[in-house]
């Protein structure tokens, strides 16, 4: 995790400073969020495997999240394209509707709710007549 292409930052920080210790430290800890624990294993196989992420809207958040506090940017992009490319406009309304509930995120996500706020607009521009399925709030901060 802290070696090759998908490498996270953190890691590579936390093994270096461990081994730069006398003695070297055996044990290192890392607290997360029981919302991250449940996610740490997607995290994992991206940065040690070439297989795709099992993404979905609820997932989303928390993931670009952790590979913030992890510095994976390439998860981070990954997901980035998921919400660009990948979410139907049903599951767009429910990722941005999901963001503004993460109370622990809302920095970490800032980035990626801008992305899909973006989207959102772009289809209501091109597809007017869908905005009835967005709830008028969402639809205000929208546009």
């Amino acid at each position: 995790i802290a070696w090759g292409p998908r490498r996270g930052g953190f890691f590579v920080h936390l093994f270096q400073e461990r081994m730069n210790q006398k003695p070297p430290s055996k044990k290192s800890r890392i607290q997360v969020l029981p919302s991250e624990a449940a996610l740490f294993p997607l995290m994992l196989d991206f940065m040690y495997c070439e297989s795709s992420l099992p993404l979905s809207s609820g997932r989303a958040c928390t993931l670009y999240a952790m590979a913030d506090k992890f510095v994976v940017p390439l998860l981070q992009k990954a997901i980035q394209n998921f919400v660009e490319k990948s979410l139907t406009l049903t599951e767009l309304i429910e990722f941005i509707q999901h963001a503004q509930d993460q109370q622990f995120y809302k920095k970490e996500i800032e980035r990626l709710v801008l992305c899909a706020t973006s989207k959102l607009c772009a289809y209501l521009v091109k597809y007017p007549s869908e905005a009835r399925l967005v709830q008028p709030p969402l639809l205000l901060n929208t546009l």
